[in-house]
């Protein structure tokens, strides 16, 4: 059968080749170019998992850190304000 045929040509750079042309050492480096390629899209795939599993990370971590009242350290502005309000206590 014709569809149980390996691909008899390549299409590299736009131009269309004849596997039977390439040489030996053509053809290793075509193979290594399919095994970069392979892992390459392995690596892609570990990112987009890994990225996934960070996105619960920083959800649980900011869980836990509203849970266990963890206040950030106030700005500078943020003192200023705080120090303006105890003053106008003192003062009223």
């Amino acid at each position: 059968m014709a569809d149980d045929k390996q691909p008899q040509q390549l299409t590299f750079n736009g131009n269309l080749y004849n596997l039977e042309d390439l040489t030996a050492r053509a053809m290793e480096a075509f193979n290594d170019l399919i095994l970069a390629q392979q892992k390459l899209n392995k690596i892609a795939a570990e990112v987009r998992v890994t990225q996934a599993s960070q996105v619960g990370l920083e959800i649980a971590f900011a869980k836990i850190m509203e849970e266990d009242d963890i206040q950030p350290v106030p700005t500078e502005a943020e003192e200023v304000e705080e120090d303006t309000k105890k003053t106008n206590k003192k003062v009223n």
